[in-house]
Order: C-alpha cells, then structure tokens, then sequence
C-alpha cells in the first residue's frame, strides 16, 4: 500500500515499485478479474480524461490528433459498454457525470503510472547502455 501511494505523489520511480503497485493493491475489487469493457486501453483512457478535462470533445481530439466525431464515437461506445453516462451534453461543452468524474480521475491515475513506468524503463535502459 505504501509503494502505492509513494508512486502517486513521486516519492519513489523504480520499475520494481512502480509495477508493484498492481500486485500489492489491497483495495482492488475481485470484480476486475470480471471487468471485460473492450479495448479500455490508454488511448480510450486518455479520450476520457482529455474530454472531461477540456468540458469539450472538439478541443479533447484536437489534443489527441483525432477528430471530434472519432472522441464522440470513443466515449459514446465506452457509455454503452459500461451502461451508464459518462458526460452530460451540452451545445457548446460537455460535463461529467458522478460516474464520468470518477472515470476521469481513475484514468489521470493509470495514465501517471504509465507515463512513471516508462520513464524508469527509458532511465534503466540508458543506464544499462551507459547513455
């Protein structure tokens, strides 16, 4: 539990701690070995974290090079896979729902360790190459 949080706040960047975030979870629901959403990889995660960040599809895809209609379809598809509402619609911005809120926020979280996990990759490499 404590690498956990050490990893969240950027107390520690090794591979081994970072990676051991996912195996010493003690709060992680059994119901994720059941959780078969498909494809809620990064680049669905990112959709939903930029899209409720921004309050607007538009301005989410033209951070993520895609085009508003591609986030629209994205998010649509991640709402019926899951059953539930992730944003509210608006005529010039959306707004998250209490289930969009905590998507969003579960998403910043994957997306720090990833992006925490590649940079102990990318220094470990150099570091074994003398770079």
């Amino acid at each position: 539990m404590i690498i956990y949080y050490l990893t969240l706040f950027g107390k520690s960047n090794s591979l081994t701690e970072l990676l051991a975030v996912y195996l010493l979870e003690d709060r992680m629901s059994d119901d994720i070995t059941k959780f078969n959403v498909r494809g809620l990889g990064v680049d669905r995660l990112k959709t939903i974290y930029y899209v409720g960040l921004t309050e607007s599809m538009t301005k989410a895809g033209d951070l993520l090079g895609i085009c508003q209609s591609a986030v629209s379809r994205q998010v649509q598809s991640i709402e019926d896979e899951l059953g539930v509402l992730l944003f509210r619609r608006g005529d010039r911005k959306v707004e998250l729902t209490k289930a969009g809120l905590l998507l969003k926020n579960a998403s910043q979280k994957v997306l720090y360790v990833m992006d925490a996990a590649l940079k102990s990759i990318k220094e470990e490499r150099e570091g074994l190459s003398g770079h």
